[in-house]
């Protein structure tokens, strides 16, 4: 192999896209002892790291790889990104403010500043972050989801069904949104479709399985089909048992 750092970056990629993240970190790792101003090195390394779910030194990377890169919003956005992985809300929006001082248009930029309103509990500031930002983008599954929970949060059920099917278009399995979906048909007192949503969610793996069961329950019992509500709740608290809730309702 070439001692070009270049060399070593682009194999970096190909193994990073191939699954290979500690092979893809060697390589940047090499690039980076090769060339230590070498900006793109040190922001594939810190990506290959976030990737991996070291986010400490993910971090540092990033840190780095703004400082060679100074005129990359990229890295800048992406280090914003790591901060709010690590809950350094001040610092994700410092950066994704950074970002869109720069380039007002940022579209994933306002979206994951959005995000940290969310969690911030800001809903309206939120969502107002999302609509510029999604007006901006190609359609993204994760970023309709987002908002269209928010929308939910705030009392908007049509446009938050909205919203999560058009993430499940992009993406169908998505075992939670189907699940969240079958919420706000209940919600809407759509028993039946309400069946159906929460059906995709447990067939696809829908982690909260009791809850899932549960829910589709509920569902059921409004159709007045008692036999699988029964059912339903018992496979809820053969997964929890001892879940008060569940056998009240039973």
């Amino acid at each position: 192999v070439s001692d070009e750092p270049l060399v070593y970056v682009e194999r970096g990629t190909i193994r990073r896209d191939r699954g290979d993240l500690t092979g893809a970190i060697a390589d940047f790792s090499r690039a980076i002892d090769l060339r230590p101003e070498n900006g793109q090195a040190w922001y594939a390394r810190g990506l290959a790291r976030r990737q991996q779910g070291d986010l400490i030194l993910a971090l540092a990377d990033l840190i780095q790889a703004v400082q060679f890169l100074p005129d990359s919003l990229e890295a800048l956005h992406d280090r914003g990104v790591v901060m709010m992985d690590l809950k350094d809300y001040d610092g994700a929006v410092a950066d994704f403010d950074a970002c869109l001082a720069k380039n007002p248009e940022f579209g994933a930029a306002l979206c994951n500043r959005g995000a940290v309103k969310w969690l911030r509990r800001d809903l309206k500031g939120a969502l107002e972050d999302y609509d510029r930002g999604l007006k901006l983008l190609a359609p993204d599954a994760l970023y309709l989801k987002n908002r269209g929970t928010i929308k939910q949060e705030l009392g908007d059920l049509n446009g938050a069904l909205a919203d999560l099917r058009a993430s499940l278009d992009l993406k169908a399995g998505q075992s939670d949104v189907w699940h969240r979906v079958g919420n706000i048909l209940f919600a809407q007192k759509k028993h039946r479709d309400a069946v159906a949503a929460f059906t995709r969610g447990i067939d696809l793996g829908y982690p909260d399985r009791a809850g899932g069961f549960y829910s589709r329950a509920l569902a059921r019992a409004e159709l007045r089909d008692y036999r699988g509500a029964f059912e339903d709740l018992g496979v809820a608290l053969r997964i929890r048992p001892g879940w008060g809730v569940a056998h009240h309702f039973r």
